[in-house]
């Protein structure tokens, strides 16, 4: 009668084992990473598999600071390196390094390479698929082609300011010459001596009003 009782112990014992879960390593797919950025933004890794077998792996990073939240997800199949099939703790803690040493966890590292795994291949590490910062402008980011410049505008001024200078030489060169006017010669005038004798001639016979124009008269009929 003893026999039951222990027979039935030992069956519930075996049942109860084989009803708990078994337990995940630690740095397995649905753990999350919490860290801080180089620009003190915090974040969160969520690394997720895409199904049994399957042998891919989401990596979701979200993050936040006083400004904005932002998110990127990262995608890849570190089980085929043998280290992570081994123990994938330092893979995740090598990713996570590398996110932590950005300003912006979502820019800068469009590959994550954790160096346990850096010579199993490019499918092994973790490619970066899609972003919410992504098309955001960068700092030394190039005017836009609509902006104007100030340059052609000087060039356009010293381009006519050239064409103007050679219009005046063209026109200048095709003025005529001018000729000067030829002198007529004079016509000889009453000799120096005859002026005093007319004066004379005009005082004797001329009325006072009128001998200024007599002694003209005498001295250009005498000259």
């Amino acid at each position: 009668m003893k026999f039951v009782p222990c027979l039935l112990l030992v069956t519930l014992s075996c049942l109860g084992t084989l009803g708990q879960a078994p337990r995940q390593k630690q740095g397995s797919t649905g753990e999350e990473f919490h860290f801080q950025t180089g620009g003190r933004d915090s974040c969160t890794m969520r690394p997720s598999s895409l199904g049994q077998g399957a042998g891919e792996v989401w990596l979701r990073v979200d993050c936040r600071n006083t400004d904005q939240t932002y998110w990127c997800e990262y995608r890849g199949q570190p089980s085929m390196c043998q280290a992570f099939a081994a123990d994938p703790k330092p893979y995740w803690n090598q990713a996570l390094q590398e996110l932590r040493r950005l300003h912006h966890a979502c820019q800068g590292a469009p590959v994550l390479r954790p160096s346990v795994c850096r010579e199993a291949g490019p499918q092994a590490h973790m490619q970066q698929v899609t972003s919410s910062l992504k098309g955001s402008p960068e700092p030394n980011q190039q005017p836009e082609a609509g902006t104007p410049s100030l340059r052609p505008k000087a060039t356009v001024k010293l381009t006519e300011a050239t064409q103007l200078g050679k219009d005046s030489m063209e026109e200048l060169g095709k003025a005529k010459p001018t000729t000067r006017p030829t002198a007529k010669p004079t016509q000889p005038g009453p000799r120096p001596g005859g002026n005093e004798e007319a004066k004379k001639k005009a005082w004797e016979h001329c009325w006072k009003p009128f001998q200024a124009l007599c002694a003209f008269l005498i001295s250009f009929f005498r000259g």
